[in-house]
């Protein structure tokens, strides 16, 4: 299970395998006691947002699935992003948050289908292009450490990059391990097994702006012109400096 506030009420909700429990206005209150456990799920609204994820199949395994939630899309609204862990495949997905997250609509972006024994699901800019991107790592039966490129940075088009095919990655997680300002994955093989550290080198030695628009027509002498400049890495006290183009238009 994975926890976020999805309906802007500043209160933490529970999202489990294909269904979210909305936090009351009292998360405190029990309807009754059992055991000295609170026994409070009728006071949590239930909303299924894909049954799949529960209602699939079983064999010898729980359905149990990994999740995440972010903001896939900008709108300043948490998404949730979920996988198949365990049981029978479904897929990897993440759900639009609508605008009345407990009554609307959550719309399914599939990233891959069919998909399972995912154990991993994190979120980061693997490849520093300003757009959120997944990483995954595959486990029991199926060992591979991927990640899924946001192509086209609306995260509705993606492309599977693989990382290692050889080893599983079970409950990794996403950090900046060697301050080296790109988002690197780690974490053991399987259960007590070897802990592999897969290092990012995108950053590695690239101080070099790409500004946007590529091109821009500077007017005439004395005008200024707004540039986006976006750095993959610069160090503090780093000097940017631009060079002007041979070509003259």
């Amino acid at each position: 299970m994975v926890i976020g506030d999805l309906d802007g009420d500043r209160r933490v909700d529970i999202i489990g395998n294909g269904f979210i429990l909305f936090a009351p206005s009292d998360p405190r209150a029990c309807t009754l006691e059992s055991s000295n456990r609170c026994m409070a799920t009728d006071l949590w609204e239930k909303k299924t947002f894909d049954a799949n994820f529960f209602n699939a199949s079983q064999s010898g395994l729980n359905n149990s699935s990994k999740g995440e939630v972010f903001d896939m899309d900008g709108d300043g609204r948490l998404d949730i992003l979920q996988s198949s862990a365990e049981g029978n495949e479904v897929y990897l997905a993440w759900y639009k948050n609508p605008s009345n997250a407990r009554t609307g609509t959550w719309l399914r972006r599939t990233i891959e289908s069919p998909q399972g024994r995912n154990h991993n699901v994190q979120t980061g800019d693997i490849d520093l292009d300003g757009d959120i991107d997944v990483l995954g790592g595959f486990s029991f039966g199926s060992n591979k450490v991927v990640w899924w490129e946001n192509l086209e940075g609306d995260s509705l088009s993606w492309a599977r990059r693989e990382i290692d095919g050889s080893n599983g990655c079970y409950s990794c997680v996403a950090s900046n391990y060697d301050n080296g300002g790109d988002v690197d994955f780690a974490g053991p093989t399987r259960y007590a097994r070897e802990v592999y550290l897969y290092r990012n080198t995108t950053a590695d030695g690239s101080n070099i702006l790409s500004v946007y628009p590529n091109t821009a027509a500077l007017g005439a002498s004395g005008e200024s012109v707004d540039l986006n400049i976006i750095s993959r890495n610069v160090n503090n006290g780093s000097a940017v400096a631009w060079t002007a183009s041979s070509t003259q238009a």
